[in-house]
C-alpha cells in the first residue's frame, strides 16, 4: 500500500477496521517514516518503508550513423533523390550532406505505409532514432489529386509521422503537413527509446489521413544508447575476473598493478553523469585491455625461464638460470629480458641433449642413418608410414630453420604432412639395432597448432612442440624433445616422429636427431676383426651417417647397425 503525503494526513482510528493491518507494508515518502511510524492510525501497518526513488537511466551515447547508407534505393517506396530545387539537402548526424528521398503518387493521395526500410546488424540495446521527413499535397496547384486536404489543414500534426520498429514496440512522431508546390523545411523527428532486441529497426512513415501525394524521407541520426550503470558494472566485472583468471597468472608487473589500482578506484562514481561513467569505464577498460595484451610477453617469458634440462652440464644451466632470476615489470621488460635468455637457453638444451653433464655417456647418433636430413630421403633408412586413409609426404627443406646456440641457422629438415586433406596421420620412422642400456634420443621439431606431433623410441613418447611458424626456443617454432628409454638387451628398436590431425592446411617439421647412452651399458664398439664381420657389401657409416668408403682412417664407424672402432 502507498501513501505518497510527505505529512502524516489526520485519518479517523476506525479508517482502516476494513484492513488486518499487521500483514500490510505501507510505503511512504523515506523522510516521513519515522513520523507515519509513530502516528494513529498508521503506526499499526505490519512494515513501513520508504517508497524507492525511481531514477531516469543514464546513458552513453555513441553515434553509429555511418553504418548505414542513405541511398533512395533502400527505402521500399522511394521513387529516387528529391530535386535540391524542390527541397533542401540535409546533413545526418556524421556529417553527409545529402539529398533526401522522395516518393510522388501525382493524383492519387496517399493513406497507409509510404515508406520502409530496414536498419540491420546492431547490437541489441536502446536507440535514439533520427528522421527527416516531410509530406504535402499538391492540390493547390489544381493537380486534380483526390486529396481530403485543404489549405486550412497546413501545418496538421495528426496525419503523417515517422515511426521506429522493433518487435518489443513502436516509437512514432506525427510531422506537419504542407499546402505546397515544394518544401522549404524537412521536419525531423527525435524517435527515443527505441529497444532492439534482434539487431534489427523498421524506420518509415506512415500516413492515416488521405491528405497529401507528396512526401520525403531520409536518415538523420542512428544513436546507440548505452545504460551507464549496466555498462559500468560489466566492464569492472571483466576487469575483476580477468585479474582472477588464471590464465593471466603470468603478468607479475605494472600491468597488474595498474588494473587493481583502476579497478580500486573506479569501482564506484562519484556523479550519476554520462561524463562521470564514461570516464571511469574508459578508464577501466584501456587497463584491462594492456593488462590482457601483455599476456602473450609474460608468457613467453614463463615459457622460456620453464626449460629445464637434466644432462646438461652445471656451468650451462648457471649460466642460462642466472639470466631467469630477474622478473619483469613490464611486458616491454618482459620481451627484453627473453631476448637475453635466448643464447645461453640454447645452449643449456643443447648441452643436455649431448649428455655433457653426464659423466661416461656415449654418443651412439651415428646408429641413426641420416638424422639431420642433410641427404636424400631413402626409403631403406627413413620409412614414411601412412596411418589408415591418410595420404601425405616427407620432404627436405632449409628456408626456416632453427637458431642454435651458436646462433647459426645452416640446418636442414624434414617437412611434411598432407596439407590439403582434412585428417591425416603420418609417421616417420627408422629402425636402429642398439646394445643393451639406457638412452636419451633427442630432435628439434614444430608443427601447426592443430597437429598432435610425437618423437618416440621403442615403446616411449614426448610430446613435441606444436605453436606454429613462430615463437619457441629455437626460432620458427622450432624447439627440442627428449625421451628416454631402456633396453634389457640388444635390440631392435624404431624411433621416429608422427604427426596426427583432423584440420586441413596442417604441417609438420623435425630434424637433428642426437641419441645418447647412459653410462654402464653396452656400448656395441667392435675392432674390425674382433666381434664383427665387415664383408665387401656391408654399408659403412661414420658418426655423423655418411656412407663411407672401405679405405677408412682410424676412428668410430657403424656398421651392420653397430659401432666399429678401427685402430
Amino acid at each position: 500500500m502507498y501513501c505518497l503525503a510527505e505529512e502524516v494526513p489526520e485519518t479517523d482510528a476506525s479508517a482502516f477496521n476494513d484492513l488486518s493491518l499487521s500483514g500490510v507494508t505501507l510505503h511512504v515518502p523515506a523522510a516521513s517514516v519515522e513520523a507515519y511510524n509513530a502516528a494513529a492510525p498508521w503506526k499499526n501497518f505490519g512494515t513501513i518503508l520508504p517508497i524507492e526513488e525511481v531514477t531516469e537511466p543514464v546513458y552513453i551515447e555513441t553515434d553509429v550513423t555511418n553504418q548505414f547508407p542513405t541511398d533512395y534505393q533502400g527505402w521500399t517506396g522511394a521513387t529516387g533523390y528529391t530535386p535540391t530545387q524542390f527541397a533542401p539537402r540535409v546533413t545526418t548526424n556524421d556529417g553527409r550532406y545529402v539529398q533526401v528521398c522522395e516518393k510522388f503518387n501525382g493524383g492519387s493521395a496517399t493513406e497507409g505505409t509510404v515508406f520502409t526500410r530496414t536498419l540491420s546488424g546492431l547490437t541489441n540495446g536502446t536507440y535514439r532514432i533520427e528522421l527527416f521527413g516531410a509530406a504535402a499535397s499538391t492540390k493547390g496547384r489544381d493537380t486534380g489529386i483526390d486529396s481530403e486536404m485543404t489549405a486550412e489543414n497546413e501545418g496538421d500534426e495528426t496525419a503523417v509521422y515517422l515511426y521506429a520498429k522493433t518487435p518489443s514496440g513502436m516509437v512514432q512522431q506525427y510531422i506537419p503537413v504542407h499546402w505546397a508546390t515544394s518544401f522549404t523545411e524537412v521536419a525531423t523527428a527525435v524517435l527515443n527509446g527505441v529497444e532492439v532486441t534482434d539487431g534489427t529497426i523498421e524506420i518509415g512513415m506512415y500516413s492515416e489521413k488521405k491528405y497529401t501525394n507528396w512526401h520525403v524521407v531520409q536518415i538523420k541520426g542512428v544513436t546507440a544508447l548505452v545504460d551507464a550503470e549496466v555498462r559500468h558494472a560489466d566492464v569492472l566485472n571483466t576487469a575483476q575476473s580477468v585479474l582472477a583468471e588464471e590464465t593471466y597468472a603470468n603478468i607479475v608487473g605494472e600491468e597488474r598493478t595498474d588494473l587493481e589500482q583502476t579497478i580500486s578506484d573506479n569501482a564506484t562514481v562519484a556523479e550519476r553523469t554520462s561524463t562521470a561513467y564514461k570516464t571511469a569505464i574508459d578508464a577501466i577498460v584501456s587497463a584491462t585491455t594492456t593488462f590482457t595484451e601483455a599476456k602473450g610477453s609474460y608468457d613467453e617469458w614463463t615459457y622460456m625461464k620453464n626449460h629445464h634440462y637434466s644432462y646438461a652440464t652445471a656451468e650451462k644451466k648457471a649460466a642460462a638460470e642466472a639470466v631467469s632470476e630477474a622478473v619483469p615489470t613490464s611486458a616491454g621488460d618482459a620481451v627484453t629480458k627473453i631476448l637475453a635468455m635466448f643464447e645461453p637457453y640454447r645452449r643449456y638444451a643443447e648441452s643436455s641433449a649431448l649428455m655433457e653433464g653426464v659423466a661416461g655417456a656415449v654418443d651412439m647418433t651415428a646408429y641413426i642413418k641420416n638424422p639431420k636430413a642433410e641427404e636424400n630421403i631413402d626409403v631403406m633408412v627413413w620409412q614414411t608410414i601412412r596411418g589408415e586413409g591418410s595420404g601425405g609426404s616427407i620432404k627436405i627443406l632449409s628456408g626456416e630453420p632453427w637458431t642454435d646456440g651458436q646462433g647459426s641457422t645452416t640446418h636442414s629438415y624434414f617437412d611434411g604432412g598432407n596439407w590439403g586433406a582434412s585428417a591425416w596421420d603420418v609417421t616417420f620412422q627408422q629402425e636402429v639395432t642398439l646394445p643393451k642400456g639406457k638412452y636419451q634420443l633427442t630432435a628439434m621439431g614444430r608443427s601447426e597448432t592443430g597437429v598432435t606431433l610425437t618423437l618416440f623410441a621403442a615403446d616411449q613418447t614426448a610430446e613435441m612442440v606444436h605453436i606454429g611458424s613462430m615463437g619457441g626456443l629455437f626460432n620458427n617454432g622450432w624447439d627440442q624433445t627428449s625421451v628416454e628409454f631402456e633396453l634389457p638387451a640388444e635390440s631392435t628398436v624404431a624411433i621416429g616422429v608422427r604427426g596426427v590431425t583432423s584440420t586441413s592446411h596442417n604441417w609438420m617439421s623435425f630434424s637433428d636427431f642426437r641419441l645418447f647412452q647412459f653410462p654402464n651399458g653396452s656400448t656395441g664398439i667392435a675392432t674390425l676383426r674382433d666381434e664383427l664381420s665387415v664383408t665387401d657389401n656391408s654399408a659403412i657409416y661414420d658418426l655423423q651417417g655418411r656412407r663411407m668408403m672401405k679405405d677408412l682412417k682410424p676412428g668410430l664407424y657403424i656398421v651392420n647397425g653397430k659401432k666399429l672402432l678401427i685402430k
